[in-house]
């Protein structure tokens, strides 16, 4: 039997960034890898999600990535109708990007990854009010500039390095979409979203990147490191590193917290949100319960032009009620 997470323990984790285009503060809740199955994360846990999105009330939703387990579960009737719903539900509350992570879109057989892509069911979220599914697309009014990367099979599934997402497939896929990175507007503040981080602080990806503001991610689900630990190696020298890697590394970089990427000493934040779950229904049960120790993670990030408000970040518990 599954091992169910706490139903409604949030760690939100608040940041407060500079940017001297913005022409009134901004707000924008993120958070990814919901990993939605048939008894570990269900319709009751998109609830809780739904009711800590109302409670902060953001001008922008990021969703990113990761939003199923497996490609199968969509086959479910129940669980496809429950994850529609949060949809609509999310974005009632404010204007909401979705990228997809590998779990929205590929089986994974004896470690590699076949292509599953349910078009249909994805092209019907995407015309949802609201909804901006970026799969290498764009987004763009008066206030920001957002840009989301779907990630490729070579990348996550690679066979020379299967230890590790393949950060030469991130180039070599990502270089040519100059749509993506050339050309911006310089009048508002620029995020990307990028389902993992792993390989963008590498020199020549991050320098593709330069002219975004911030980057958000998820994928890496904190590393798996428990409350406790989170907070006591907040503040010190590995604050950026996990017990464990998406691809079972131990004690990787990189893969948790606010990682400062210094490109031509201009410094962007590549935020690594925590995630909803650290260990899926797909992984051994007899891990599981490292859901109980970790708590879902919500980034809230507000964007303003006053110097004052500038607070690099800070955690706070919630319990949310129904």
């Amino acid at each position: 039997m599954a091992i169910s997470i706490n139903d409604n323990f949030f760690k939100v984790r608040n940041s407060v960034l500079y940017n001297e285009h913005v022409k009134r503060d901004i707000k924008i809740s993120a958070l990814g890898d919901i990993h939605l199955s048939e008894k570990l994360v269900t319709g009751r846990k998109l609830d809780m999600i739904k009711y800590q999105l109302q409670s902060q009330n953001p001008d922008y939703i990021f969703l990113l990535g990761d939003m199923i387990d497996d490609p199968k579960v969509l086959e479910n009737p129940i669980r496809k109708g429950e994850l529609t719903d949060f949809f609509i539900d999310v974005c009632s509350i404010a204007q909401t990007m979705l990228i997809l992570g590998s779990h929205d879109f590929a089986d994974e057989i004896n470690g590699k990854g076949i292509l599953n892509y349910n078009e249909k069911y994805w092209g019907a979220i995407s015309n949802i009010c609201n909804m901006h599914l970026l799969n290498n697309s764009t987004y763009y009014d008066s206030n920001i500039f957002v840009m989301g990367y779907l990630q490729t099979l070579e990348y996550y599934y690679n066979l020379i390095h299967q230890k590790k997402e393949d950060s030469n497939a991130l180039y070599q896929d990502f270089k040519p979409r100059v749509s993506l990175y050339k050309n911006l507007p310089n009048n508002v503040p620029k995020i990307a979203l990028f389902h993992s981080g792993i390989g963008i602080e590498e020199a020549r990806n991050a320098n593709l990147i330069k002219d975004y503001d911030a980057i958000l991610c998820g994928h890496t689900h904190n590393g798996c490191v428990p409350i406790i630990l989170d907070e006591i190696l907040r503040y010190k020298s590995l604050k950026n590193i996990g017990i464990i890697s998406p691809k079972k590394q131990l004690l990787a970089h990189n893969i948790r917290g606010i990682v400062d990427l210094n490109i031509d000493g201009k410094f962007i934040p590549l935020i690594n949100s925590g995630g909803i779950i650290k260990l899926q229904e797909c992984a051994p049960k007899f891990i599981q319960f490292c859901n109980m120790i970790c708590p879902m993670q919500m980034d809230v990030m507000t964007i303003t032009s006053d110097l004052d408000k500038v607070r690099r970040e800070h955690s706070k518990y919630v319990r949310v009620k129904k």
